[in-house]
């Protein structure tokens, strides 16, 4: 049922790519959340290029995220999606990097150009200098591999200008949006809120 869940969610989102409103925000790719039943499945990539095709979608469209714990698990099949799907032009990121004890062999391991800092992490910089510090050096290494950094869990001001200090490229939290609905995200992205 998560893996047929999934696959709704994809093709709406396959749907909205192919749209006029989507070619006027003039995006780049939208994210799309793959879970643990999706990654497991050997047929996901056929399953994904399918609904690609049917909406005449390019795979560059799309970034897809994986968690670290998933990226743990079904290690094989998830390297061979991935392969498979970034030969196309789709790029993948790790997500919640950070809350696994294997978060660098995980981020070196498979295909990522994206990885993203568990907001664990980043809440942890106020706490201790020694935290702040291991951020900064996570995000140079994720620099120094030509992938690009995800700041999750952004809440104040003071956390985006330290993150941006540290030359992470994108930031995500509270501080710029809660979740919103569709419509009024669809509206954010028409006013262009969320960049400066």
């Amino acid at each position: 049922m998560i893996n047929s869940i999934g696959l709704v969610v994809f093709e709406k989102v396959c749907r909205f790519i192919a749209s006029d409103e989507f070619e006027n925000l003039k995006l780049d790719n939208i994210a799309v959340n793959l879970s643990v039943v999706q990654c497991m499945q050997k047929n996901l990539a056929d399953d994904l290029l399918y609904l690609m095709n049917k909406y005449n979608v390019s795979p560059t469209k799309f970034k897809l995220e994986i968690t670290e714990t998933v990226a743990m698990g079904s290690f094989n099949i998830i390297k061979e999606t991935m392969e498979r799907l970034i030969d196309l032009g789709v790029k993948f990121a790790l997500d919640d990097f950070g809350i696994a004890y294997s978060g660098v062999t995980n981020m070196l391991s498979l295909p990522f150009s994206v990885i993203k800092l568990d907001k664990s992490l980043i809440w942890s910089m106020n706490e201790d200098s020694r935290h702040k510090l291991t951020v900064e050096t996570i995000i140079a290494l994720i620099n120094k591999l030509n992938m690009k950094a995800v700041a999750e869990g952004v809440e104040t001001i003071k956390c985006a200008e330290d993150l941006i200090a540290m030359e992470c490229e994108y930031l995500q939290g509270y501080y710029f949006s809660k979740p919103v609905p569709e419509d009024v995200f669809k509206n954010l992205l028409k006013e262009n809120t969320f960049t400066s």
